[in-house]
């Protein structure tokens, strides 16, 4: 492959993050869907919690934490347990229902913090679901695109593992969901916390609760787009391994909202054996549209490595044959 042919790695690379790009407006509408489905699920537990507690939709802080009796606090008990059985098979959720479980001595509000806690398991547990579903179509898309010579074209599954897994910035995709479901439920029990106090109704709850689903959902937009950057570099990275390339180019694609960071790195080379999402390859921020091409110095030497494996390979089956 000639020099003059790295033009055609960064037009690939365009290409591949423009369908990314469109790719991402389509699964902003899956995500507004499942947010709209537990918002809605939050406000029935709200309206319910009004319609056991309050008097004319007024309700004093105070009245929230008294300790449930008798039947409700048996009801509580009750549900916590096909809680508890329901999460066996989600460790992180279960660990967050036994932190907010409180037994003998639960007050009002804590059964409603509880609920809402089980909810947002269910909420985050949708979302690593589509998610990872999300991602995978994305390092499959990449791996089709990204060939060099006889690559493999089929993506095996722990390779798939591998570049899904692959940390940015210290965690990876499913982490930073549990994070921004665990914002989003710390900022639903300030919202009771502050609107018990003010005697808020209802109503006024549910506008509150609408605009934290709406900052979490959106902060949800950047951890996919951020991710899918981040799926994008490190398919295309092992790509480049596989093909006997020793070295990348950080590539920022250069207008008005390129960062400062990515400017600096731009068409800087590093070595693949240091490839390391964040410090040296892309994503180096949120929202990070940056992406990798091949060095110029190395653009035809893959040519040699494939075939010299290949005949590595044909040499190794006959041995093995006879």
């Amino acid at each position: 492959m000639a020099k003059s042919n790295q033009q055609y790695w960064k037009d690939r690379m365009d290409e591949i993050l423009a369908y990314v790009d469109q790719s991402d407006i389509n699964f902003f509408d899956e995500l507004q869907s499942i947010y709209q489905e537990f918002y809605r699920e939050t406000n029935k537990e709200l309206f319910a919690f009004y319609a056991k507690y309050a008097k004319d939709n007024k309700i004093t802080l105070q009245e929230t934490q008294k300790r449930l009796m008798r039947e409700d606090l048996s009801d509580y008990k009750a549900t916590a347990e096909q809680y508890f059985k329901q999460a066996e098979k989600d460790p992180e959720l279960l660990k967050r229902l036994n932190a907010m479980y409180t037994a003998a001595k639960a007050t009002r509000l804590e059964a409603l913090n509880f609920h809402i806690e089980w909810l947002m398991g269910r909420l985050n547990g949708k979302l690593q679901m589509s998610f990872k579903t999300y991602l995978e179509q994305t390092a499959k898309y990449v791996w089709k695109k990204v060939v060099f010579g006889n690559s493999p074209s089929t993506l095996s599954p722990h390779i798939l593992k591998e570049i899904l897994g692959r940390p940015w910035n210290g965690i990876n995709y499913s982490q930073s969901l549990w994070g921004n479901t665990d914002k989003l439920a710390e900022d639903l029990r300030k919202i009771f916390l502050m609107g018990f106090k003010k005697g808020l109704g209802p109503a006024e709850m549910a506008r509150l609760l609408r605009k934290k689903y709406n900052v979490q959902r959106a902060q949800a937009e950047t951890i996919i787009r951020t991710d899918g950057t981040n799926v994008i570099n490190n398919a295309t990275a092992e790509r480049y391994r596989q093909a006997g390339l020793t070295k990348y180019q950080f590539w920022a694609h250069i207008d008005s909202r390129t960062t400062e960071t990515c400017k600096d790195l731009h068409r800087d080379i590093f070595l693949l054996e240091d490839y390391q999402p964040g410090l040296n390859a892309p994503p180096m921020h949120y929202g990070c549209r940056s992406s990798i091409v091949p060095d110029d110095e190395e653009l035809g030497m893959e040519e040699d490595f494939q075939g010299n494996t290949k005949r590595k390979n044909e040499e190794y089956a006959k041995r093995k044959s006879k």
